[in-house]
């Protein structure tokens, strides 16, 4: 795991913020252009690292050039390996199934806590139309990675245990056991 993850890590160049200052040459075209995607904390800053038990945010910033198309900005997250681990989209109740109008958005999906296993993982967003069949305005795979990290604490979804956690995700999940004696 540890070469896989230098490796692409080498090649990527990918870091938890990356933006498209000209218009022009950022990802999009006449409708809709992408301007920026962060990993960020729950208190809105650049999230290289993040704690397993912590929530982060997936934001990207998109300006709407032409106005009128019901827009699905969505992300893509795969781990190292290549496994994606989900894919989620926008269902804020005040922009689903709305035409959007002319202007910059920022969309961000949260993340919660536990939710994630360790490693690098790389965010792909991007924005759809709705109205036209799910037509896909953008997608810019790895646009942005970040490392999810566990303290070893023993509070995350880990536990007491110190062996190596497989799987693309890793949830603190309820547990309730009923003991009936005899």
């Amino acid at each position: 795991d540890q070469v896989v993850n230098t490796y692409l890590s080498a090649g990527s160049g990918s870091k938890a913020h990356r933006s498209w200052e000209d218009p022009e040459t950022a990802p999009g075209n006449e409708v809709v252009r992408l301007r920026s995607c962060s990993v960020i904390s729950e208190n809105g800053e650049v999230c290289e690292i993040n704690d397993i038990r912590k929530k982060c945010g997936l934001r990207m910033e998109f300006e709407v050039l032409e106005g009128g198309h019901i827009l699905l900005p969505y992300y893509n997250l795969f781990n190292q390996k290549g496994v994606r681990v989900f894919a989620v989209v926008d269902l804020d109740p005040e922009w689903r199934r709305r035409r959007r109008a002319p202007g910059r958005y920022v969309s961000t999906a949260w993340v919660p806590g536990n939710l994630l296993s360790e490693g690098r993982l790389y965010v792909g967003p991007s924005v759809k139309d709705n109205s036209q069949r799910n037509m896909k305005y953008f997608y810019v795979p790895e646009a942005v990675a970040f490392m999810v990290v566990d303290s070893m604490e023993g509070d995350s979804a880990r536990g007491d245990y110190v062996g190596r956690c497989g799987g693309a995700v890793r949830p603190l999940l309820k547990w309730e056991t009923q003991f009936f004696p005899k």
